[in-house]
């Protein structure tokens, strides 16, 4: 079945979801790095703020659920964690890809257990039970 995980994650307006978010000791870890070196911090702040623009993909979410761990992989075995970082691989530029129904089951699992929200998850499994992608 082929889906095209360059699609965007959208709000409920339709909006994108931007991939960043505001990370409060991280801000104030920057503010304290710019007291020291304010060139760099302000080259770091700029760089954090547009990659937080960013629109998120579905790549970039399930390419994230695929290689991160989650509840229940304190016994994966090897095997299974090849087959995931190698569908991550597969996955995370983006573009049409070919999966299959085991590969669907596994992702709509990791990205509910990655993603604590209701939003994401539930964009990712509509995608991945949408019609084929031509």
């Amino acid at each position: 079945m082929k889906r095209d995980f360059s699609a965007l994650i959208r709000h409920l307006n339709g909006s994108p979801v931007l991939a960043g978010g505001t990370d409060h000791g991280l801000a104030a870890a920057l503010q304290e790095f710019g007291q020291l070196n304010p060139e760099a911090s302000a080259q770091l702040a700029e760089l954090m703020r547009k990659q937080s623009m960013e629109p998120m993909t579905m790549a970039a979410v399930v390419s994230d659920a695929l290689v991160s761990q989650v509840s229940g992989d304190e016994n994966d075995t090897l095997d299974g964690k090849t087959k995931r970082v190698r569908l991550a691989l597969r996955i995370c530029d983006g573009g049409i890809v070919d999966v299959s129904s085991e590969d669907i089951v596994l992702i709509k699992d990791r990205v509910n257990k990655r993603r604590p929200g209701a939003l994401i998850p539930v964009r990712i499994a509509d995608h991945m039970e949408a019609e084929s992608t031509s």
